[in-house]
């Protein structure tokens, strides 16, 4: 009787991040053409910062705690899980390539592959100081002022606004803040779906006397993953591969940057010689150099490259479970 309970619980949360990450993609195509900004934007500022406030909790709270490395074995674990296995089955669930289209796109790729790496190569002095924090809120501080610096850069034109024909601009500017406020409520309920599949996959594990060591690990990464991934394939499905790779960038840049450097000046890191999260931190650097070469080698994400990024994601899991 158990087993059925937690198995409807578990279909649930995936009926509910379904749904609600289809109606994210509508509502941030509806804020893009509204603004006449590149979706790109909308969902790097607007999307990856919503699903980033867990990590901004997680990562405060840590260091006010004394214990910040927590944050920055998050941001390392998130950024792989996100370069790897987000956009690997995004390409791969969705039947479709992901196009990598526009100077912006291509030099942000670039941009982030370098962020992703910074507070590795920061840390093997042992140390993630107050200074290398300034360092990274700079970069954040920089790479906004950049984006905005050139109309080109964040200006589209759009044939129209979708269900917004024939109103006034008052009615418009309610319309949208309405649905500002709407994707704030959709990114909540999506990470809570996703905390209500990964506790309910943990029960049906113990139900059944599964090893939540040798196995459990995987579906919990995904679990933790599920807004972005669903979010993701569905954006891929609707074509709209720019949302997929704004969000997915800002996932990358934010923690790395912005969420990691508040923590690093209430709390610096200390890493044991530099020892701890050794693994992890050269696999982020791999990962970042292999999302860059696939991303940016015809302009495309392709199935094979996408296959190869889903196997560098499970032999990061193996090695760290064998290890």
């Amino acid at each position: 009787m158990e087993l059925i309970f937690e198995s409807i619980v578990f279909l649930a949360g995936i009926f509910l991040i379904h749904y609600v990450s289809s109606r994210v993609v509508v509502i941030l195509s509806q804020i893009a053409k509204f603004f006449k900004v590149k979706e790109f934007i909308v969902a790097f500022f607007l999307m990856a910062m919503a699903a980033s406030l867990p990590n901004f909790f997680l990562g405060v709270n840590s260091a006010l705690e004394g214990k910040p490395e927590i944050s920055f074995g998050d941001v390392l674990g998130g950024n792989v899980i996100d370069l790897t296995l987000v956009v690997s089955l995004a390409v791969l669930l969705s039947n479709r390539n992901l196009p990598v289209r526009g100077v912006l796109v291509q030099q942000t790729i670039i941009f982030s592959t370098f962020i992703a790496s910074l507070p590795v190569l920061l840390s093997f002095d042992g140390v993630l100081s107050r200074a290398d924090g300034i360092i990274l809120l700079s970069l954040f501080a920089f790479y906004t002022y950049w984006i905005f610096s050139k109309k080109e850069r964040f200006k589209e034109t759009y044939d129209g606004i979708n269900g917004m024909a024939g109103m006034s601009l008052v009615d418009q500017i309610k319309l949208i803040f309405r649905d500002v406020g709407l994707l704030f409520l959709y990114v909540i309920l999506m990470i809570l779906a996703s905390k209500i599949i990964v506790d309910s996959t943990i029960e049906i594990a113990n139900i059944l006397g599964v090893s939540l060591l040798s196995m459990g690990i995987l579906v919990i990464a995904i679990g933790n993953a599920m807004p972005e991934l669903y979010f993701s394939v569905i954006a891929a499905r609707k074509g709209k591969s720019d949302i997929i790779i704004g969000d997915l960038i800002g996932a990358v840049i934010i923690p790395a940057t912005l969420i990691l450097g508040l923590v690093l000046l209430i709390h610096p890191i200390y890493l044991n010689g530099g020892t701890s999260f050794f693994l992890a931190r050269i696999f982020m650097v791999l990962v970042a150099i292999f999302f860059l070469i696939g991303s940016l080698t015809g302009r495309v994400v392709t199935k094979k490259e996408a296959i190869f990024l889903l196997s560098v994601y499970f032999l990061f899991v193996i090695i760290e479970v064998i290890r």
